[in-house]
C-alpha cells in the first residue's frame, strides 16, 4: 500500500517539485522517507483514501507540511526573543527525547533465556504463580429489603418464617419459587449460576463469609444480613483450591522475569549516566544563585498579595 502510494504521489508531480521532496511549499518539504514515516502513523482509512483519492491525499499533506512549518516557526523563536516560551521548548523538547531514547533503549535489551529461572521460580513460589483458590458455587433466598425503603424487624419476622419451613423439610426450589424477590436467580431456582471465590470482587462481602463457611454441598446458612436484605444461602458445589502445572503458567512467570531484566538492566543504565568522579559543582556559586531566586519568589508573591 504504501509502495502504491508513492507511485501515485510521484506520478501527480511535475518537474517543478523541489530537489527530492514530493510535497513542498514556502521552503518547507516533505520527501519520501519522511512521508513513510507519516503514513505509518495514519489509520488504514487514511491510508486507503490517501492512496485512491487525490482530494483527501491533498488534504492530509496539507496539514501535515502545515505542521511542520508551524515547528519550524517555533525553532526561530530564540531566548533572547522569550526566554520564558524558549525555555518551555527546550525543557519539552529535552522530556520527548529522554522519553523516546529510553523506550528505544529498553526494547533493544537482549533478555536471556528465563526458560529454567521460570521453573525454579514456580518450584519456589508455587503459591504465587500457579495457585488458583476454592471456589463456590451456591443458590439463595432473597427477602429483599432495601435501605430506607422497608422495616428491617417486619422483613426479618418474614425472613424467619422463610428458614423456619426450609428447616422443617420443604424443599429448598419451591421456597424461591413462592418467597425469593430476586428475579435474577429466581428463574434459575436460586442459582447464582457462577463459582466464586472468597475475595470475589463485587460479591457481597456477607454473603460471600456465610457461603465459605458452609462445611457441605446442600448445607444452608441461617439468616444472612446484607444491604439487599435477607439471604438464605444453600452450598452447592466446591472446586478445591489447585495448582496449575507449569506448563500452563509458564509464559506468564518468563513475563513477569523479563520485565524484571528489563527494569533492573534500565536501573543500571541510569546509573551509567549519574555524577562521573570527575563532576565538579561550584556550591557558592550555587548558594547565590538559590538564595537570588528565594528572594524572587518572595518578591513575587507579595507583590500578588499586596495586589488582593
Amino acid at each position: 500500500m504504501l509502495k502504491k502510494l508513492i507511485i501515485l504521489l510521484l506520478t501527480c508531480t511535475t518537474s517543478s517539485l523541489w530537489a527530492d521532496n514530493l510535497v513542498e511549499d514556502a521552503g518547507i518539504g516533505i520527501d519520501a522517507a519522511e512521508l513513510r514515516v507519516l503514513v505509518d502513523a495514519w489509520d488504514p482509512g487514511m491510508r486507503q483514501e490517501a492512496a485512491s483519492n487525490r482530494e483527501a491525499r491533498r488534504a492530509f499533506l496539507e496539514q501535515a507540511l502545515a505542521n511542520k512549518r508551524l515547528a519550524a516557526e517555533v525553532d526561530k523563536i530564540t531566548e533572547k526573543d522569550d526566554p520564558e516560551f524558549f525555555w518551555q521548548v527546550q525543557m519539552a523538547v529535552r522530556t520527548a527525547k529522554l522519553r523516546l531514547y529510553l523506550d528505544h533503549y529498553r526494547k533493544q535489551i537482549k533478555v536471556p533465556d528465563m526458560g529454567d529461572l521460570a521453573r525454579e521460580q514456580y518450584l519456589a513460589y508455587k503459591e504465587k504463580y500457579a495457585a488458583v483458590p476454592e471456589k463456590r458455587a451456591s443458590s439463595h433466598i432473597l427477602v429483599k429489603c432495601l435501605p430506607g425503603v422497608c422495616d428491617r424487624k417486619t422483613k426479618r419476622v418474614e425472613a424467619e418464617k422463610v428458614l423456619a419451613r426450609l428447616e422443617q423439610g420443604e424443599s429448598f426450589e419451591s421456597l424461591v419459587k413462592k418467597y425469593s424477590e430476586d428475579p435474577g436467580t429466581k428463574a434459575r431456582k436460586g442459582s447464582l449460576d457462577k463459582w466464586v471465590w472468597k475475595g470475589e470482587p463485587f460479591m457481597v462481602r456477607p454473603y460471600l463469609a456465610a457461603l465459605f463457611k458452609l462445611k457441605k454441598v446442600g448445607d444452608h446458612s441461617g439468616l444472612v444480613e446484607s444491604r439487599f436484605g435477607f439471604h438464605i444461602i444453600r452450598l452447592d458445589g466446591i472446586q478445591p483450591e489447585k495448582y496449575l502445572p507449569f506448563d500452563e503458567v509458564k509464559q506468564k512467570i518468563v513475563d513477569i522475569l523479563t520485565e524484571q531484566y528489563r527494569t533492573l538492566s534500565m536501573v543500571e543504565f541510569n546509573k551509567s549516566y549519574q555524577f562521573s568522579k570527575n563532576a565538579r559543582i561550584d556550591d557558592a556559586a550555587l548558594d547565590k544563585f538559590f538564595a537570588g531566586l528565594k528572594r524572587e519568589r518572595h518578591a513575587a508573591s507579595k507583590k500578588t498579595a499586596d495586589a488582593k
